[in-house]
């Protein structure tokens, strides 16, 4: 945190219920096949992503929506 306070996201409501639909999306993600259904859901998922932009399974991520993207972005998560 910036005044250099000892920070806990579980006391946060609003970022508990942010990270919850997260992770649920995340989970819709990895097991749906390739197709546009998943595009969208990972354009739900990101801040920002470009038209050609595949990010194989599993991709985790905590809340998405600080994730930026560029145009013909493709990642394989280890």
């Amino acid at each position: 945190m910036p005044t250099g306070q000892v920070y806990n996201p579980g006391q946060d409501e609003e970022l508990v219920t942010e990270l919850t639909a997260c992770k649920a999306k995340c989970l819709r993600y990895n097991q749906l096949p390739s197709g546009a259904e998943k595009k969208e859901l990972l354009k739900e998922i990101l801040g920002q992503t470009s038209e050609n932009c595949h990010i194989e399974p599993n991709f985790w991520c905590d809340y998405g929506w600080n994730i930026k993207v560029g145009d013909n972005f493709y990642a394989t998560i280890i």
